[in-house]
């Protein structure tokens, strides 16, 4: 690590006002660095109440719907309740499109080695690819045609879900998007392909990303060197689901929903921001003495 020795910062010239315009400064950034101080609370306290209300907004409708006045039924499930009474239950597995590797996770161990990725070719997706915000490519690793067509089996494509294996916690989803090309994912992700007259892409992803989902993940998870689950146990999660169409309704309700709710918490991000800079360049001034203090207020 870079550093400086004892000696060096010892005989460091600095240039220092009298004691009076120490103090006067000292007591001027003290009250000024308390109103921002103040102002930045009320900004993180507001991403609270936002992020709370975000999850808040998804776990109601994957779980109750959009229509108050629907008949409810008994869940079954105690910290559930009741959901609407024409909602059915149904496993993952059965969710999956009717086609050999639907449902699977990457490669594991020879099947894909390090020293077979390359800087361009076919894109291999990630766990920190997957957010919460939804898919956002970071990684920079591919392989090439012919290593992608050996790994036909756990490629991904538009409209797939990812959801990651490993976590914390784990069962962190996302909708493969449209501008993307086809590409292959690891073994700590799963690649889990619909049969769109049963389930939309959207709502599962809102579905899984849930209270009620994570809550089920979390039953399945494994504690290792990192939280993770396993597949076969992940096929066989069950969730009450709504038809197609209200499921589709409900994704539309949700994008819009949390849009808002996400475009106010890149304000108040940004608001904090601009006030720690205001902070450090308060300081920066009164310290250098470019701005006098001595007769503030």
């Amino acid at each position: 690590m870079p550093r400086v020795s004892w000696e060096f910062l010892a005989n460091l010239p600095l240039m220092l006002p009298g004691e009076r315009e120490q103090s006067a400064i000292a007591t001027f950034l003290d009250r000024e660095t308390g109103k921002i101080d103040a102002l930045i609370a009320e900004q993180e306290k507001l991403l609270t109440l936002l992020a709370e209300k975000r999850q808040a907004t998804i776990s109601h409708a994957v779980t109750r719907g959009l229509n108050p006045n629907a008949p409810m039924k008994d869940s079954g499930v105690p910290w559930l309740g009741e959901v609407p009474i024409h909602w059915k239950k149904m496993k993952l597995l059965d969710l999956a499109a009717r086609e050999q590797h639907a449902f699977v996770n990457g490669p594991f161990g020879s099947d894909l080695l390090t020293a077979e990725l390359v800087d361009e070719g076919v894109p291999v997706i990630y766990i920190r690819d997957i957010k919460d915000d939804g898919y956002r490519r970071i990684s920079e690793w591919y392989v090439t045609q012919e290593k992608a067509d050996q790994l036909k089996f756990c490629s991904v494509m538009a409209g797939d879900v990812i959801i990651a294996k490993v976590g914390d916690p784990p069962g962190l989803a996302a909708v493969y998007p449209n501008d993307e090309p086809v590409g292959i994912v690891t073994q700590d992700v799963i690649r889990l392909r619909l049969n769109t007259n049963k389930a939309m892409p959207g709502y599962v992803r809102w579905l899984l990303n849930s209270d009620y989902g994570k809550t089920m993940v979390d039953d399945i998870s494994v504690e290792s060197t990192r939280t993770r689950v396993g597949l076969g146990e992940y096929k066989q999660l069950r969730f009450f689901l709504p038809s197609v169409q209200e499921q589709g309704a409900i994704a539309s309700l949700l994008d819009r929903e949390v849009a808002h709710l996400t475009a106010l918490r890149l304000e108040a991000k940004s608001g904090i921001d601009l006030l720690k800079e205001r902070r450090s360049a308060l300081i920066a001034a009164a310290v250098t003495g470019k701005i006098d203090v001595r007769h503030a207020a």
